[in-house]
């Protein structure tokens, strides 16, 4: 807003007679020395359009006031009919010869003061269009003088000087400087004079004074209540000290006193109106102004109807759409146009951004557009349009292609400047921070952005640019804690970015209000939050970061499908307009029939679309949607789902067999046949490989081995390749198949002996084919010369170490310590393991089943209460009993709790059933059978299907025990049902026909043992048939000639005649049985157990019931925490923004003299391990929230003890751990130590882990693999 000009000093001064006759309007009257009236027609003068002439004329009539010593009066009109008509350099050049006339002796020096006030507002005034600073290396060169001939400091003719010699031209600073001296004269020699008062206001005013210009105009106003100028200089003051509403009424009331009024107080009206948020009243008061005053030569309310239609163009809510906003880009920027053309000072300094703007973003000329932020920058006069135009300039040297090869120190010394001119510049600090990373200034780029996000929290550009940063570190730190921290951070930034997308998609979703809401909405709603939604790259990122955590995994490959998402997108946009363009040829071709348009439409219609995902999109894709096939999803977890992991798994491996087709034929059409060994070469081979493993586990083998032989054939070395083949041949049984696998592995040794995953395949290769000894020489090897920090391979030696001391049963003394110092180095192999991979599950479940074993050593027993009080002699004793080691089984049992603690930790990363079953044994040595029963059925039932005949029978032992311990025959029954799906399973198997016949005959003999009133007759009958069947069992065990035999003939022997005895019994126990049912007492009891039974029954449903139940809410209230812990982060984030805000009013106060509660407010730190901390006051101390956070984060060092999934094991065992999780593409991940480890799950035999004293377990029964054993 311009400062208010005062009236000319002719009006104020004091020798005129206010009653003498006025002159003519454009005449001047001077009064001879003769006394003769004489009449200059002023008009006339300057209507001729000669400017010699005029300058001839003027001098000579300057000549003639000197010369008939003419008033001042005829002087200040020479002067200010100058200056209004354009002619400066002659105004000042005659206020010169004035001053010089009346300062002759005998002048009244009175006379000076109105020449003196005449010649400062002259100088205001040129200050108004002076430059504020001068650049000292500007890019386009100094400023030019000005091309008015006019103005006092106009070039010479055909020089680049003007009269004073200087080649630049003057400062403002340096104009208000004359216009004091000028004042200061005037001031002495009249200090009363309201003149005076007037001009030294509005100087005080320009050089922003505003205190002691406020004091003169309320001593104006005092003495004339109506003062025009007085009253616009007080309204300038009151808007400037943010008094809006007060500023409004002085505007409007000097609008009412003179609507004429220039300059126009509905500038200022506007300026109030839109500072009040009345944006629509605001622009019609400076649309009033253009209609009624439209040869104003203020630029003022063109300029700032021009930035109104400008701001609202960039609204994306605008009424209208984007025609509408287009329409108000182009009114605005043609208003601004119009502005600078009237006035390219500073006062429209303000319209050389936009402009500058337009050029830079429409790829105008780029010299033009940094002239205009050089020009801007030395004629802005105010803070923030100051920090504009450094912004400009800095953007505009980043565009130009002709400028150095990269000027990144002259940036970012600009980019500075603008943010510390306004630290509140968004702009600036993108533009700083985006410096310092293409210097790969990386900590001085986090610091930038870290310092705008705790300005402007709600920066989603900032989060981006911070999470991109931190992701950058992570893939590039050589140090893995640093990568991890860095990791952490960039995840914490891109969580908070797509929550932000989030909000902005489902604005309308309960979801997405609790987690944005108000302001944050805005947001998510703008364009520049979509723009950076449809970033493909970012989004390529996010996947890279999330692609290491197994149970993230999920996010990864959500990520992949919506960059492949945004790339179709694009292209088929991409395409559409193509279409349209040329079918608006068409149509024009036609004659503008439409004909022609209708068949190119139809035509693109018609067609399928091309393929237009990146073919490295596509391969990632595919391979963690083969990933998923083992069932990682909710619903193929949940064993309740009708489909089942089966029916998921499947659809899984068909989604990423379409994915992995749709890269290799787009990179077919690439390659075309020629494998240059470039990047496509790589890609087409790593997409086959791929595909290939897709095949064959969709059961389409041939074509898996095919597709692996083609890619030998083109790359013979490709050891991959071979290791499939290998696995394949394997998976046979068959000899020869065996010797060919050899053949591959050896042959891919041979050409890379150092890869760790060849090396591993051999390993099981040796196992598999009963090479236990050469396997675990061949371990060790590779431990000592390959990798030493190998953990498949630590785990190898571990578990086969540990295998063969507990086959080891010689009973000599040299044995046992054999097999003692085996346990020891098996438990020293699984301890490092566990030290190099925290998160190694078949590991940790090594250690816990030798603990729950006792294998490791039985220490001493456990002092009890006996060595408490007493004789010295009792307490001897006590310790010495502590100090004798303990027997094997006692171990077991007191060691069963440390491998429980260990296997429940397990079992939180590792979903396998082999957890469960060992989880299982380890309640049934500590007699805890039903919660046994629990975890064994578990494993049954959720991942074996009941196909597992060692489980199942690991279920009919420990119903078997408990009918024993509690005898309840009921338990038997269940023992005797899963004995005989068991046995089912394996039909042949004689040792199943031994454990079944002692089920069936043992039903007989707990009941012999049981009160008469706690058994029923039909128990009776029911355990007779057993113990029938339990007699033909053993009479087909005895005639059976097995050799070896795989039960003591001996023990069978005696079962049949213990059999026998019972049978014997049985008939006087059931009519001892019948006797007392048919008693009163008898029925009662008969009846209670009826109910007790069918309560059972009732009770087992309901727990069945609610264990679906429970299935079913596990996902909802994992679903329902993670969206708990995101309305407590925004919870945070929304009570910082309120704080900063507390805080900035606080400051407001107590700059004005009011007080206020200083509040704390919660920052946004980058790189911290949490994304917001929070703090508050002490009304917040309490906060729920907060609470819950820190006791998650006090808890997370514990969870980590159990272990996570092994990177290089990902179960003990599982026909589906056979085939390696594929490659991701190396395009991404080039030089990644963070890279996903290839999991390597390996097939294990099992043996009984804990045997019942009757029951023979087959240690051959390959069924359970991987259930008993790490």
């Amino acid at each position: 807003m311009s400062d208010p000009a005062p009236p000319p000093p002719s009006a104020g001064a004091a020798d005129l007679d206010p009653n003498s006759a006025r002159p003519a309007k454009g005449v001047l009257e001077v009064m001879s020395q003769a006394g003769e009236l004489l009449e200059i027609p002023l008009v006339d003068i300057f209507a001729n359009p000669s400017d010699d002439a005029v300058h001839e004329q003027l001098v000579d009539l300057a000549r003639l006031l000197d010369t008939e010593r003419a008033p001042v009066l005829a002087w200040v009109r020479l002067v200010d009919t100058s200056f209004l008509h354009g002619r400066t350099r002659h105004a000042l050049q005659f206020a010169d010869q004035a001053l010089a006339v009346f300062a002759r002796p005998g002048a009244n020096p009175l006379d000076r003061v109105p020449i003196l006030c005449l010649k400062a507002n002259m100088s205001l005034a040129l200050a108004r269009k002076a430059p504020k600073q001068k650049l000292e290396h500007p890019s386009t060169g100094p400023i030019q003088l000005p091309r008015d001939p006019h103005h006092p400091e106009a070039a010479l003719a055909g020089a680049t000087v003007n009269s004073a010699g200087r080649d630049d031209p003057m400062l403002k600073g340096e104009y208000l400087y004359r216009a004091g001296i000028d004042l200061d004269q005037a001031g002495h020699i009249d200090p009363d004079s309201k003149v005076v008062r007037d001009i030294k206001a509005a100087w005080l005013l320009a050089q922003g004074q505003h205190d002691y210009a406020l004091k003169l105009w309320d001593q104006i106003l005092a003495d004339e209540p109506t003062h025009l100028m007085a009253l616009m200089g007080r309204a300038r003051i009151q808007f400037s000290q943010r008094a809006f509403r007060p500023a409004l009424k002085t505007y409007q009331q000097v609008l009412t006193l003179r609507p004429d009024f220039l300059p126009d107080p509905r500038i200022g009206i506007g300026l109030c109106f839109w500072m009040l948020g009345d944006r629509d009243k605001a622009r019609r008061a400076w649309e009033r102004s253009m209609v009624v005053n439209p040869n104003n030569k203020s630029p003022s309310a063109a300029l700032l109807l021009g930035l109104l239609h400008l701001n609202a163009s960039k609204d994306p809510l605008h009424p209208g759409g984007s025609t509408a906003r287009t329409a108000a880009y182009a009114r605005g920027l043609a208003l601004i146009q119009a502005a600078f053309k009237k006035d390219n000072t500073s006062a429209t300094a303000a319209a050389m951004g936009p402009i500058a703007s337009h050029l830079l973003s429409t790829g105008g000329p780029h010299g033009a557009a940094l002239k205009l932020a050089e020009r801007m920058l030395s004629f802005a006069d105010a803070r923030l349009l100051v920090a504009e135009a450094h912004l400009v300039r800095a953007r505009a040297l980043d565009a130009d292609p002709h400028s150095s090869a990269f000027a990144g120190a002259e940036l970012e010394r600009t980019y500075t400047a603008a943010r510390d001119a306004n630290p509140d510049l968004v702009m600036a600090h993108l533009g700083l921070g985006s410096v310092h990373i293409r210097l790969e200034q990386f900590p001085q780029a986090l610091h930038t952005f870290e310092t705008l996000l705790r300005r402007h929290p709600r920066c989603v550009e900032a989060l981006v640019a911070l999470a991109s940063i931190h992701a950058h570190l992570a893939f590039t730190f050589h140090s893995v804690s640093d990568a991890q921290g860095a990791r952490k951070s960039a995840k914490q930034a891109y969580e908070q970015v797509l929550r932000v997308f989030a909000a902005g998609k489902d604005k309308g979703s309960a979801a997405a209000a609790s987690a944005l809401t108000g302001e944050d909405l805005s947001v998510a709603k703008s364009e520049r939050v979509r723009a950076l939604a449809a970033d493909r790259d970012l989004y390529v990122e996010i996947a890279r970061l999330w692609a290491d955590e197994e149970p993230s995994v999920e996010k990864s490959l959500q990520a992949w499908l919506q960059a492949a998402r945004i790339e179709q997108d694009r292209a088929d946009d991409a395409a559409e307009d193509a279409a349209a363009a040329r079918a608006a040829a068409a149509a024009a071709a036609a004659g503008g029939d439409g004909e022609g348009a209708g068949e190119v439409k139809a035509k693109v219609e018609e067609g399928d679309g091309e393929d237009a995902v990146d073919p490295r999109i596509r391969n990632n894709i595919g391979v963690l949607f083969f990933n998923r096939r083992n069932g990682t999803s909710s619903a193929a977890l949940d064993p309740s789902s009708s489909s089942g992991g089966a029916g998921h798994g499947q659809a899984h491996l068909v989604r990423a067999q379409t994915e992995l087709e749709f890269a290799a034929a787009k990179l077919g059409a690439q390659v075309q046949g020629t494998f240059d060994g470039g990047e496509t070469d790589a890609q087409v081979t790593c997409v086959g490989f791929n595909l290939a493993a897709v095949r064959e586990a969709l059961g389409d083998v041939e074509r898996a081995k095919a597709e692996w032989s083609g890619l030998l054939q083109v790359h013979p070395e490709f050891v991959d390749a071979k290791a499939r083949l290998a696995l394949l041949a394997l998976k046979t049984k068959q000899p020869e198949q065996a010797l060919m696998a050899a053949t591959l592995i050896k042959e891919g040794l041979t050409s890379n002996p150092s890869n760790v995953e060849l090396r591993a395949l051999y390993t099981y290769f040796l196992i598999e084919t009963g090479q236990s000894a050469v396997a675990i020489n061949f371990a060790r090897d590779t431990l000592k010369s390959v990798a030493r920090h190998d953990v498949y391979a630590m785990c190898v030696v571990g578990t086969l170490y540990y295998q063969d001391a507990r086959e080891n049963k010689h009973p000599s003394k040299e044995a046992q310590r054999d097999r003692a110092a085996k346990y020891v180095r098996a438990a020293e192999y699984f301890d490092k393991a566990l030290q190099l991979s925290p998160q190694c599950a078949f590991a940790a479940q090594g250690l816990a089943i030798g603990l729950a074993e006792g294998m490791f050593g039985n220490g001493p027993a456990e002092a009890g209460a006996a060595a408490t009080s007493g004789s010295s002699s009792s307490a001897a004793a006590a310790a010495a009993a502590a100090a004798q080691p303990l027997t094997e089984s006692q171990a077991r049992v007191r060691n069963s709790r440390d491998a429980l603690n260990i296997l429940t930790k397990v079992k939180e990363s590792v979903n396998d059933a082999s957890v469960y079953v060992n989880i299982g044994h380890c309640h049934f040595l500590r007699s805890e059978f039903d919660r046994a029963i629990e975890n064994y059925a578990t494993a049954s039932r959720r991942y074996l299907h009941g196909k597992s005949s060692s489980v199942l029978w690991y279920l009919s032992r420990a119903y078997f025990h408990k009918a024993e311990s509690e005898q309840n025959f009921a338990a038997l029954q269940h023992a005797i049902e899963f004995g005989q799906k068991a046995t089912d399973l394996r039909p042949s198997d004689l040792v199943n026909k031994y454990n079944m016949a002692l089920l069936k005959q043992t039903g007989l003999h707990i009941l012999s043992q049981v009160a008469i009133e706690k058994r029923t007759s039909l128990e009776l009958k029911a355990a007779y048939e057993h113990l029938q069947s339990a007699q033909i069992l053993f009479e087909e065990l005895t005639s059976a000639t097995p050799d070896p035999c795989p039960y003591p003939r001996d023990i069978v022997k005696s079962r049949r005649s213990y059999a026998a005895s019972l049978e014997r019994r049985f008939q006087g126990m059931l009519d001892a049985q019948d006797a007392y049912e048919a008693t009163e007492a008898g029925k009662l009891e008969q009846a209670r157990r009826a109910r007790e039974e069918e309560q059972r029954r009732r009770d087992e449903a309901e727990r069945e019931r609610l264990a679906v139940i429970q299935r079913q809410a596990e996902a909802l209230a994992e679903q329902r925490k993670r969206m708990r812990e995101e309305a407590e982060q925004w919870a945070a984030m929304s009570k910082e923004w309120v704080d900063n805000d507390d805080d900035d009013e606080g400051k407001k106060k107590r700059g004005a003299g009011g007080g206020g509660k200083k509040r704390k407010s919660t920052k946004l730190k980058g790189g911290d391990d949490d994304a917001f901390g929070e703090s508050g006051s002490d009304d917040d101390e309490g906060a729920k929230p907060a609470k819950k956070k820190r006791a998650k984060k006090d808890k997370e060092p514990k969870a980590k003890k159990g272990g996570r999934k092994s990177k290089a094991v990902e179960a003990a065992g599982g026909e589906g751990g056979d085939a390696r999780p594929m490659d991701l593409d190396e395009q991404y991940d080039e030089d990644d130590e963070d890279a996903p480890i290839r999991s390597r799950r390996r097939k294990t035999k099992s043996s009984g882990l804990v045997k019942s004293a009757e029951f023979i377990q087959d240690s051959d029964d390959d069924d359970d693999e991987g259930a008993g054993e790490p």
